[in-house]
Order: C-alpha cells, then structure tokens, then sequence
C-alpha cells in the first residue's frame, strides 16, 4: 500500500508553533509517507496580483497532490490547517470517494476545547469536515480520546500518541539539583498567552526561573525571574538551563484555568517535549492530561499550585532527582526518533487493512 502526507507550507516561526507539525512530518516520512506540499502565500501586500495568488497557489497543489496519488493509498493530513483552502475539502473527498484512499488525521490543536472564546466558524466547519471526512484519527491522550467520544467519534476509529515527539540531533546534557535555577518556562511569553507568567513575583513561596521565548514583555530582571531570549526550536534544547520545566497555563498561581488552562486537561503541550527531549524533569499541573504520563514514566512531579514548587524541590533528594534525570534521558532517546507517532501510525495502518 502507497503512503503519502500533505504538509502545509508557510513561514517559520521562533518558537515551537510550527515544530510539532513539522517533526510529525518528518517521522512520518521516515515511515514511508511521501511528503505532497501545499504552498500557501501570507504577504502583506494585499495588491489585486497577491491576493489572486493567495487564493489560487494553494489550489494548484492540491490538485497536483490528487494526481500523484495511487488508488487504495494510505494520506496523512495534519489538522487543524493554519488557513482555509479553496480545494482542499473537494481533493480530500475525491480521494476517498474516487481513489478509495483511507485519510488518517493527526490532530494538532481542537479549538472547541479551549471554550467559547476560542472557538470560531471555520474551525469549527473544519472539525465538522474532518469527523465525517477521517478514516482514523491521532489523538494527543486518553483524555482527549474520551473528549471525542462525546463529541460522537467512534471510538474505534481513535488512536492515542501519549505525547509529541522533539526532534533533535543534540544529546540531553545531564542536569543535577545543585543547578542555581529551580525551574525552566519556554514558550510564547505574550501576556495573553501566558498570564500566570507576569505574576509569579506575587508567590509567597517564591522559587528562581529562567524565561525563554518570543513576546516577552516584562523586565529582563526582575526578583527571581531572569528572561534570556527566545531561540529557534532546534536549538532551544541544548540552551535551557534549571532544574525542572514547567508546564502551567492560564491567569492563576493556584491552579490553572480560562480558556487556555483548562486545555491543559486535553492537550499535550509541546513544551513538555521540549524539557524531556533536553533531559529536563517536568513539573506539571495535577489535573491536565499529561500528569499521568508524568507519573508513569517517573520525569517529574505534579502540583496543584505553584505556591507548592519550592518546598518539593527543597525536599527532594539528590537520588530522586537522579532518577528522574535518567528517566527523562530515556524517554529524549525515544522521543528524538519519532518513536510516539511511529508506533501511533503503526496502530492506525492496523485498524486500517484489517477492514
């Protein structure tokens, strides 16, 4: 059987926005999934000639990745796409209903999970599309397994990856307890992405951080807070410096909520690829989806508050941490070869030709 993945094209970015689809891409190449590329334009000009082209180009590249495709083909789309296409709903169709093609979908962001404000009617006439439209669907975890189930998915036709894989050449540095900064934030820094950020001078139980990412807009040194830029996904492994990383959302230092913190209860944030693909143990809040995960493999701990960080890590033994440590390096050596999303497509090609 034929494989083949279409991959949206557009800029870079200076954080991991772009990373995880980028890697599912890769992975999935390696596993024999020909890559089909839809350009996208997204100029500013907005001249009569650059929005014919911003609506013309990528139809053009979906009707050429039609025509490469074999009949009875296995297709990876990822979705959501980040813009709308004219002819990508029309080549899908054709090709299950034409080709007889089997669409496996690897689900990125589900923007009716993070609540009315985040929600919108494309996306929303996206999701409707892909449910009726997926043969087989990748989804970040258990709970949000369960979360399409409700939403009337089958359950049959669900495939969990646990987490995202993190790409990288680079070997996870050993960290040790004794290291001067307690914990690690990489990520957007934009204060409506990441509110809590702004306010961890107010913790009673204050603990030392180093910041990374774009948008920042507090000050460089501020009490226990030390920003120290923002770097390119493949390089930022190799960078961060601390004891743990954190994954926290929302406005609030007791517990995550909003529309952003209660996401955390489906998503798989990529930034705890980011700590455990470097060799970082993750602390991460008790209630999102990835807790278990960080239970089970024993990379990390979880809280409730932040108010609880220091006292745990000032509690914790040098023999604790050191087998986090070594966990996280085992889960980085699979993560950095695609292993999750391997297995994951392994699982979908199954269900797939036993039908």
């Amino acid at each position: 059987m034929l494989k083949y993945q279409f991959i949206e094209l557009r800029e870079k970015n200076r954080h991991a926005g772009s990373k995880a689809r980028g890697d599912v891409a890769l992975f999935a190449e390696e596993e024999g999934y020909k890559p089909l590329y839809i350009k996208c334009r997204k100029e500013k000009n907005d001249s009569k000639k650059e929005r014919i082209l911003r609506f013309v180009t990528p139809v053009f590249s979906w009707i050429k990745g039609f025509l490469s495709i074999k009949k009875n083909s296995l297709v990876i789309v990822q979705n959501p796409f980040y813009m709308r296409h004219l002819g990508r709903e029309k080549c899908l169709k054709l090709l299950k209903t034409v080709k007889k093609c089997k669409i496996i979908s690897v689900i990125h962001d589900v923007e009716r999970l993070r609540g009315k404000l985040w929600t919108s009617k494309n996306l929303n006439e996206e999701f409707e599309f892909m449910k009726s439209n997926s043969d087989v669907f990748i989804v970040h975890n258990d709970s949000m397994k369960d979360a399409f189930i409700k939403m009337g998915f089958p359950e049959e036709k669900l495939v969990v990856l646990e987490i995202f894989d993190y790409f990288t050449d680079k070997k996870p540095r050993r960290r040790n307890l004794e290291t001067a900064v307690d914990i690690v934030i990489s990520g957007n820094l934009n204060p409506q992405k990441s509110p809590y950020v702004y306010r961890l001078k107010e913790l009673k139980n204050k603990f030392s951080t180093n910041l990374y990412g774009p948008n920042y807009e507090g000050e460089k040194e501020n009490d226990n807070i030390h920003y120290l830029g923002s770097f390119p996904p493949d390089e930022i492994p190799s960078v961060i410096e601390g004891k743990f990383g954190l994954v926290w959302d929302g406005e609030n230092l007791n517990t995550c909520e909003g529309g952003t913190g209660e996401y955390l209860k489906y998503n798989n944030p990529h930034k705890t690829s980011l700590y455990l693909v470097a060799g970082l143990p993750v602390i991460i809040w008790e209630k999102s989806a990835m807790a278990k995960f960080i239970e089970r493999e024993k990379v990390g701990f979880t809280v409730n508050s932040l108010e609880e960080i220091k006292s745990k890590i000032n509690s914790m033994t040098r023999e604790e941490y050191d087998e986090m440590t070594v966990n996280a390096t085992a889960v980085s050596a699979r993560l950095s070869s695609g292993y999750y999303l391997k297995k994951a497509l392994a699982s979908c090609e199954k269900k797939l030709t036993e039908k």
